[in-house]
C-alpha cells in the first residue's frame, strides 16, 4: 500500500503544472474524439433514424422549413435547433451530427478531467476521471445516436466546470457564461430544471462577500434565464397558451403515475416501457398529447385518489440503474449482456458510492461551512436528476448524462478516504 501511495504523489508531482495538465487534456481529447468517430463509421447513423431519433430529425426539418406547429413543443427546443443549424449549413446534416457529437465526447473526457480537479484538488483523479469517461460504453454508444444525451451532457460539464471558479472568484464573464450553458442543457433536457434555484442559491451562499459578488450573480441569472425564456416564448406562440421548456412534461407526469398501458389520441401513442410491463389498460383521450396542463391535474386527480402510487414511482429507481426491465435504448438494452456487463462495475463502483457521499454531506455541516461550491454543484445536480426520474418516469437514459457528475462525486469520497487514512497513518 505504502508503494501505492508513493507512486501516486509522484506521478501528482509530475502531474501539477499547467503544461502537464494541458497535454493529458489534450490527449484525453484525441482519444476519446477518435474512438467515437470509428464507432459512429462502423454502426453507421443515417441508418438508424427511427422512434425518438426521427422525431428529433423531424422537428429540425420542421425549423428549417418553417413548417412548426403545435406538436413540435412536445420536445424540448434545443436539440432540434443544434440540428437545424447543422442541416443548413452541412450537406449531410445527420454525418455532421455524428462528428459533432463525437468532438463533444472528447471535450466532455476534458471537461471531466477539469471538474474532478477542481472539486478533488487532484490531477491524478482528474486524469483518471478523464480516462474512464473517454472509455465509458454508454457516452460513446450515444454519441453515435441522432439524441440529446451527449449535447446535454457537454453542456451540462461545461456549465459546471465554468459555475465553481466563478463563484470562488467572483467572475462575472465565468459566471455568465456558466449560466448560458446550463441554460442550453436545460433546454436540451430539462432533467436540469429542478436545479436552477439550488444553483442561484449555492452562488449567493457560497460568496464570502455578498455585495460585492452582487453583479456576477445578476449575470449568472440572466445567463440561465435567456435560453430558458427563448424556450418558453417559443412554445408558448405554438400553442397560443402558456408553456414551459417543453409540452410532453404533462403526460410524462400522468403516465408515471396512472395505471395505463398505453395511450392513444388520434392515430399518436405514446407507450413508455415501465407501463407496458407493469399494466395492461390502454387508454384513449380526446386532448393532444400537448396539453400538459390537462395531463397535469390528470396527474395530479390520480395522486389524490391513490396515494399509494407515489410509493410506486420508486420503481423507477431500480429501471434507471439498469435492476429492471429497461436496458439502454433503443439496440443495447438487456439483450446485449457484453455492453451490460461493461456498466454494471460502473454503477456498483461510481453511483453508489456517489450517493452516499452526497447523502452524508448533505446531512452534515461540512457543505455550508466550507463555504465552497464545488461539492454543493455536484449533489444539486444529481438531486435535480432523481427529482425528475421519480416524478417523470425511469429510463437508464435519464441518467447516463449524469455519470461524469456521479464519477467526480465518487472521486471526491476517494480523495477524503485517502485524506484520512494518511492523517491516521502521519499520527501513528
Amino acid at each position: 500500500m505504502k508503494r501505492w501511495r508513493l507512486a501516486a504523489e509522484r506521478c501528482e508531482q509530475k502531474l501539477h503544472s499547467r503544461k502537464a495538465e494541458a497535454l493529458v487534456a489534450l490527449a484525453l481529447f484525441v482519444v476519446a474524439t477518435v474512438i467515437r468517430l470509428v464507432f459512429i463509421e462502423a454502426h453507421g447513423l443515417a441508418e438508424r433514424v427511427y422512434s425518438d431519433m426521427w422525431v428529433y430529425d423531424f422537428r429540425a426539418k420542421n425549423i428549417v422549413n418553417g413548417t412548426l406547429n403545435e406538436w413540435d413543443t412536445f420536445t424540448p427546443p434545443g436539440y432540434p435547433s443544434m440540428l437545424a443549424l447543422l442541416y443548413v449549413t452541412t450537406r449531410d446534416g445527420v454525418a455532421a451530427a455524428g462528428v459533432v457529437q463525437a468532438f463533444l465526447g472528447g471535450a466532455t473526457s476534458v471537461l471531466s478531467q477539469r471538474l474532478t480537479i477542481q472539486v478533488t484538488n487532484s490531477r491524478l483523479l482528474g486524469l483518471l476521471a478523464g480516462v474512464v469517461i473517454a472509455l465509458h460504453p454508454p457516452y460513446i454508444y450515444y454519441a453515435g445516436l441522432l439524441l440529446s444525451e451527449m449535447p446535454f451532457t457537454f453542456f451540462m460539464l461545461l456549465g459546471a466546470s465554468l459555475f465553481i471558479p466563478g463563484v470562488r472568484q467572483s467572475s462575472a464573464p465565468r459566471l455568465l457564461a456558466a449560466g448560458l450553458a446550463f441554460g442550453v442543457a436545460t433546454v436540451m433536457r430539462p432533467n436540469l430544471l429542478p436545479a436552477v434555484p439550488l444553483l442561484l442559491a449555492i452562488a449567493w451562499l457560497c460568496s464570502a462577500q455578498k455585495q460585492a459578488a452582487l453583479g456576477p450573480r445578476v449575470l449568472l441569472v440572466l445567463g440561465l434565464l435567456l435560453p430558458l425564456s427563448l424556450a418558453s416564448i417559443h412554445n408558448s406562440r405554438l400553442v397560443k397558451e402558456k408553456a414551459g421548456l417543453a409540452t410532453n412534461g404533462g403526460l410524462n407526469f400522468y403516465l408515471n403515475f396512472a395505471e395505463v398501458s398505453i395511450i392513444h389520441f388520434e392515430g399518436h401513442h405514446i407507450q413508455p416501457i415501465p407501463n407496458a410491463v407493469r399494466h395492461t389498460e390502454p387508454e384513449t383521450t380526446n386532448h393532444p398529447f400537448y396539453h400538459e396542463r390537462y395531463f397535469y391535474k390528470k396527474g395530479f386527480q390520480v395522486i389524490r385518489n391513490e396515494p399509494g402510487r407515489l410509493l410506486a414511482a420508486f420503481d423507477n429507481f431500480p429501471e434507471t440503474f439498469l435492476l429492471g426491465e429497461q436496458g439502454y435504448w433503443p439496440e443495447w438494452g438487456k439483450e446485449s449482456p457484453g455492453f451490460m456487463l461493461l456498466n454494471i462495475p460502473f454503477i456498483l463502483l461510481i453511483w453508489f458510492p456517489a450517493l452516499i457521499h452526497g447523502a452524508r454531506l448533505l446531512f452534515s455541516r461540512r457543505l455550508l461551512r466550507e463555504r465552497d461550491p464545488a461539492r454543493p454543484l455536484l449533489i444539486a445536480v444529481i438531486l435535480s436528476m432523481l427529482v425528475t426520474i421519480y416524478l417523470f418516469l425511469g429510463d437508464p437514459r435519464m441518467r447516463v448524462p449524469f455519470d461524469a457528475v456521479a464519477l467526480a462525486l465518487a472521486l471526491d469520497a476517494l480523495a477524503g478516504y485517502l485524506r484520512t487514512t494518511d492523517r491516521e497513518a502521519s499520527a501513528t
